[in-house]
């Protein structure tokens, strides 16, 4: 499949898991592909699957906020009018902003969250969140799963780091304020740190930012990246960057822990279950990005630890292969069935 963004690549790594497996996107990848038109076709597909008498035990339904939740609530509707067992697997990092401000929480979102037979999350933050705040009953966390890469031992320079960020370029994921900050820190100043940015979104206004601080030799846009380049861009990286304002548990992060890379993040979402401050990389609070400053002033002072951090990374990702978490998946299937 390939498809774009976080939810996209969970589909594609299932999709190799998984022997049956059957995908319908309700959302347009393209701009210009009309968004009202493809879903009403996207139902009618799902609706003359489940009149076929094909064999669909499950519909299982990748969500997020806003928009996506109420189109993917129609579908969990469809699903259960036709019988068939349901699974809400909630992804990105804004679903509790979301909840809380939406005169449709007591009415919709917790009803039909109610309705899933089972309602995925993918940390213990937000499994708290889904069972505490909305008493759900009926949640388990089953993180995003990663394919695991061979990797290959870089040797790191004192003198110079390259940081990655793969992720939409949008003011959300913290990019443009990351620019910002750079221009005025004194490691970036003296041509220590290098910033590949790799995504699509609002590369216009990244572009006039860059451009607005001189920066075209420092921070290089690569634009959307897959296959082999996105390999050979993890791999000649030192660390990786996400300096989001909101997540679930970011995919990024996952790859490029399996890439053995050290992580530079905020303390949003599920990513502190996966970034440990002084073991795999850094942390730090997203509404005060000056904290960066004594970030980069440790990791210059001791480069040496982007080594042991890099195999702390690597090794925190077994727990994340496709294998293991796609067994755990398949468990959550089963009793779902199992049950009447």
């Amino acid at each position: 499949m390939n498809a774009k963004g976080g939810i996209g690549a969970v589909l594609d790594l299932y999709a190799q898991q998984f022997e049956s497996f059957d995908v319908l996107y309700t959302y347009p990848e393209s701009k210009f592909v009309s968004r009202i038109p493809f879903y009403l076709k996207a139902l009618y597909k799902l609706i003359q699957k489940l009149r076929s008498g094909a064999s669909i035990d499950i519909v299982h339904i990748h969500t997020a906020s806003n928009g996506s939740f109420y189109r993917k609530s129609i579908v969990l509707l469809i699903a259960k009018l036709y019988g068939k067992k349901t699974v809400m697997h909630i992804h990105g990092g804004g679903f509790k902003e979301f909840y809380n401000n939406s005169l449709f929480r007591n009415i919709l979102i917790k009803p039909i969250l109610k309705t899933a037979d089972q309602v995925i999350c993918l940390s213990d933050v937000w499994h708290e969140f889904f069972s505490n705040h909305l008493q759900l009953k009926n949640t388990v966390v089953v993180p995003n799963p990663i394919s695991l890469p061979r990797i290959q031992a870089k040797e790191f320079e004192s003198s110079r780091i390259e940081l990655i960020f793969f992720g939409a370029v949008v003011a959300s994921k913290g990019i443009f304020d990351l620019v910002n900050y750079l221009a005025s820190n004194r490691h970036f100043i003296e041509g220590k740190i290098i910033l590949h940015v790799c995504g699509e979104g609002e590369l216009e206004q990244l572009k006039s930012i860059v451009s607005l601080h001189h920066l075209e030799k420092k921070v290089f846009i690569h634009g959307w990246t897959s296959g082999s380049i996105k390999v050979n861009l993890f791999h000649h990286a030192d660390i990786f960057i996400l300096p989001s304002y909101a997540e679930g548990l970011p995919m990024s992060i996952l790859e490029a822990m399996s890439f053995g890379k050290p992580i530079i993040a905020t303390k949003v979402g599920g990513i502190p279950s996966l970034v440990h401050p002084k073991y795999n990389g850094w942390l730090y609070d997203s509404n005060n990005i000056q904290e960066l400053t004594q970030v980069f002033d440790d990791l210059f002072s001791n480069p040496e630890q982007l080594t042991s951090f890099g195999q702390q990374s690597r090794q925190l990702s077994l727990a994340y292969d496709i294998h293991t978490v796609g067994n755990k998946l398949q468990d959550i299937y089963t009793t779902i069935l199992s049950k009447k």
